[in-house]
C-alpha cells in the first residue's frame, strides 16, 4: 500500500488506485510522534505551481449553499471530549453559470461556543458576525493600537486601547514629524477629480490663541470659512445664520465692532447687553406727603441696548396725602455719572387730571447717578418744585424717555 512521507503507523482506505495513487473512501493517518503526518512535495522546476492541495466537490447537481470543503481542528477538553476548536470552510453561494460566487468562514471556540470570527462573503467581509465579546486591534510601526475596536463596550479607538466614547482619537504626532499643539488629529477632505488638492475640515490639538483647533476651508484652500483657535475664539468668513435657537453671549462679553470705522472720540465698540422687560414704578414726593398709585396702572416697560435705556409707561394715582415738591418716578437702571453731566436727559411727560396747572407745563428730566425721573412745573423762568401739589386721585402720568446707564 502506498504511503506519504514517513510510513505512518496506520493507513486505512476503502480502495487505492495503484496507478494514480488516488484513494477512494475515508482515509485516516495515525502517528504516535510529533513528525508531520502529511507532507506535499513537488520536484517540478516550473515556478508557476508548487505543491497543490485540492478540494474537489465533484457534484452532478451543483447548487447554492453546497459545502466545498472544510478543515477542522479537533482536540480534547479536560473532560476527554472531542472539541472542534477551529474550522475553516468554503461554501458555494451562487452556482449559476457565469455568476459563480462563494464565501469562506473561519470559526473558533469562544467561551465554549463555536463562533464565526471571520466571514468573507460575496459582497462583504465581516469580523465577529456572531457578535461575541471580541476586540479587533491593528498595529502600526509606532502604535500598538493604531485601530482598536472594543467589542464589549461598542467603542472604536484610534491610537488608544481604552476609548472613552463611541469614537476616540488620541495621538502625539500626525505622522509627518509635527508634534505638540499643532498636530493634525483628523482631516476630512473632499478630493475632486478636477482638483489635485481638495480641502475640508481639519481637527488640530491647539491650546492657545495662536494654535488651531478646528478649521474648515474651501476645496481649493483659498478661503478659510471657519476657524476655532485653541483658546475657543472663532472666526467665520461669510456670516452666521441661525435658522432656530438663540445666539447666547456669556456675561461680560458681547459683539465687537472694532473692525468698523471709528469716531474721533470713540471709547468702546463692544455691544455687551440687550434686555427688555417691565418694572413696578415707585412714586415719591420731593418735599413731603405721599401719592398712592392704582395697582392696575403702576408699571412701565423698558428696553436696554448696551448702555442705552429707553423707558415708557402710563401710571395713575388712586389717592394722595398732602403731596409737596417735585414728583419722582423710579427708573429700572441708575443713570451714568459722566463728566459735564452728559448723562442728563429730558423726558417728555403728559399729565392729565391735575388740580389746576396747565398740562403743557409739566417737565420731566433725568439727572446723572439718580435713578428717578424728576417731574416739575415749568410755568416760570425755571422749573418749580411744586408739581406734586397738582396730583390728585385719578391723575394720569404718561412718560417716555431715553438715557445712558453706567
Amino acid at each position: 500500500m502506498p504511503y506519504i512521507g514517513k510510513k505512518p503507523a496506520d493507513i486505512i482506505a476503502t480502495a487505492v488506485d495503484t496507478t494514480t495513487g488516488k484513494f477512494s473512501g475515508a482515509v485516516t493517518v495515525t502517528t504516535a510522534d510529533n513528525n508531520a503526518q502529511l507532507t506535499l512535495t513537488s520536484t517540478d522546476a516550473d515556478a508557476a505551481v508548487g505543491p497543490v492541495l485540492e478540494f474537489n466537490r465533484n457534484s452532478a447537481s451543483a447548487a447554492d449553499s453546497d459545502l466545498l470543503g472544510r478543515l477542522s481542528f479537533i482536540g480534547k477538553n479536560d473532560a476527554d471530549e472531542d472539541v472542534d476548536y477551529g474550522i475553516i470552510r468554503y461554501k458555494i453561494t451562487d452556482a449559476s453559470n457565469g455568476t459563480e460566487a462563494s464565501d469562506i468562514a473561519v470559526r473558533r471556540m469562544v467561551a465554549g461556543t463555536s463562533t464565526n470570527i471571520l466571514n468573507f462573503k460575496t459582497t462583504e467581509t465581516i469580523f465577529n458576525e456572531d457578535s461575541a465579546d471580541l476586540d479587533f486591534r491593528v498595529e502600526s510601526n509606532d502604535s500598538a493600537n493604531m485601530l482598536f475596536v472594543n467589542g464589549g463596550n461598542n467603542q472604536v479607538g484610534i491610537g488608544v486601547d481604552a476609548a472613552s466614547t463611541v469614537f476616540h482619537v488620541e495621538t502625539s504626532t500626525d505622522g509627518t514629524g509635527v508634534s505638540g499643539d499643532e498636530i493634525y488629529v483628523a482631516k476630512f477632505y473632499n478630493r475632486e477629480a478636477t482638483d489635485s488638492r481638495s480641502y475640508g475640515v481639519d481637527i488640530h490639538a491647539g491650546s492657545n490663541s495662536t494654535d488651531q483647533a478646528l478649521r474648515c476651508k474651501t476645496h481649493d484652500g483659498g478661503t478659510q470659512l471657519f476657524l476655532v483657535k485653541g483658546d475657543g475664539s472663532a472666526t467665520i468668513a461669510n456670516g452666521l445664520t441661525l435658522t432656530d435657537g438663540n445666539l447666547v453671549v456669556a456675561n461680560g462679553h458681547g459683539i465687537d465692532f472694532s473692525a468698523t470705522s471709528d469716531g474721533t472720540t470713540m471709547s468702546s465698540e463692544l455691544l455687551d447687553d440687550y434686555e427688555e422687560g417691565s418694572y413696578d414704578v415707585t412714586i415719591t414726593c420731593g418735599g413731603s406727603g405721599s401719592i398712592t398709585l392704582n395697582s392696575s396702572f403702576n408699571s412701565a416697560a423698558y428696553t436696554k441696548i448696551g448702555r442705552v435705556v429707553h423707558v415708557h409707561g402710563l401710571i395713575s394715582a388712586s389717592s394722595v396725602s398732602s403731596p409737596v415738591g417735585f414728583i419722582g418716578l423710579s427708573l429700572p437702571f441708575t443713570p451714568a455719572n459722566l463728566s459735564e453731566r452728559i448723562a442728563d436727559a429730558v423726558v417728555p411727560v403728559y399729565v392729565t387730571g391735575v388740580a389746576s396747572a396747565n398740562v403743557a407745563d409739566f417737565v420731566g428730566t433725568i439727572n446723572e447717578n439718580d435713578a428717578r425721573i424728576f417731574i416739575q412745573l415749568g410755568d416760570a423762568a425755571s422749573a418749580q418744585n411744586d408739581a406734586a401739589q397738582q396730583i390728585q386721585a385719578s391723575t394720569n402720568i404718561m412718560f417716555s424717555g431715553t438715557y445712558i446707564t453706567s
